[in-house]
């Protein structure tokens, strides 16, 4: 399995909420009338940089042996990747929300001069 496959979630395309946090976070952060081409660029790049945030949350949550499972399965289907982390850490959710939520303050976090 090549190496940025492994490293990704790749929810982006595979789950609407993921697509409406993204719209959402970009609004919050005063996009909501950017050019659309742009923002289509800004969602890719945004998505992209949230697959590689929430793939580090998981190998956080797992040992060695699950995440060498879970990122099988994530090449192959992604709803059973995300089924086998729940089985395997059913506090799961939680953690994808808790990691949601540092994303967005990140995202949002104005400027320090």
């Amino acid at each position: 399995m090549a190496r940025n496959q492994t490293e990704k979630l790749q929810l982006n395309g595979l789950l609407p909420e993921i697509q409406e946090f993204l719209d959402k976070l970009l609004n919050d952060g005063g996009m909501e009338k950017a050019d659309p081409i742009l923002r289509e660029m800004m969602i890719s790049d945004l998505s992209n940089r949230l697959d590689k945030f929430l793939f580090m949350t998981v190998a956080k949550e797992l040992n060695e042996q699950e995440l060498d499972t879970y990122t099988r399965l994530a090449g192959l289907d992604q709803a059973q990747a995300l089924a086998y982390l729940k089985d395997v850490r059913p506090q799961m959710p939680q953690v994808f929300l808790k990691a949601l939520n540092e994303f967005r303050e990140m995202f949002l976090q104005e400027p320090r001069s």
